[in-house]
């Protein structure tokens, strides 16, 4: 399984290089952060779940739309919980990375690159380390999302306008929406993973992606 996951990145990674560049709606550069959960019959992680990538368009499809690539570093740091026979638990500190590419659609209105949404499907092989191992453990990684960049788009269209969101009725109304545009999610992640003990585990991750 891990071979072929193997493959399949380099595969995508050298398609989303060679392709040719298109600006919307996709941005060069976009990071999503934040924390995910997975659990299996006898284990359970928890922690800080991050990607950073570099996102091309490779097939236009009308004026807003657009299928795309992106490849880069997926990182995670948090606990390992394995349940004993006993049942009681062992916990243990887990940092995990990988390089993932990542294949789905962009939607953007009126030709604005912070898409309004993205879906993607991810793929990664996992090098994981947990508290008192020696050297890494080889693993896999998928996922499946839909992200709301826009929110973000939003936030700075309005500080590049210099619009005025301080002022009676309307301006609290703008502060309410910034404030939640920056403290809610705007990205949802499913995901399987096979890595650090026998069984596969499956969660999700919510994230802020900008």
């Amino acid at each position: 399984m891990n071979s072929k996951v193997v493959a399949l990145l380099v595969l995508l990674f050298a398609l989303v290089i060679a392709s040719p560049a298109s600006a919307d709606p996709t941005r060069p550069i976009q990071f999503d952060l934040g924390f995910g959960a997975t659990w299996g019959s006898q284990s359970r992680t928890a922690g800080f779940d991050g990607f950073a990538g570099y996102y091309r368009s490779l097939v236009p499809l009308g004026e807003n739309w657009a299928f795309y690539g992106a490849v880069g570093p997926n990182l995670q740091i948090g606990q390992l919980a394995i349940e004993q026979p006993d049942e009681s638990e062992i916990v243990l500190n887990r940092f995990a990375v990988g390089p993932m590419t990542r294949l789905g659609f962009a939607y953007g209105a009126d030709g604005d690159s912070w898409a309004d949404f993205y879906t993607f499907v991810g793929a990664a092989p996992i090098w994981l380390t947990v508290e008192g191992a020696d050297g890494y453990e080889l693993g896999s990684r998928l996922s499946v999302g839909i992200s709301f960049p826009g929110s973000w788009g939003a936030i700075y269209r309005a500080m590049e306008e210099d619009e005025d969101i301080g002022d009676g009725q309307a301006g609290s109304v703008g502060v309410f929406m910034v404030a939640m545009a920056w403290l809610l999610p705007n990205t949802i992640q499913f995901n399987a993973e096979d890595v650090g003990t026998d069984e596969a585990r499956y969660g999700v991750s919510f994230k802020w992606t900008f």
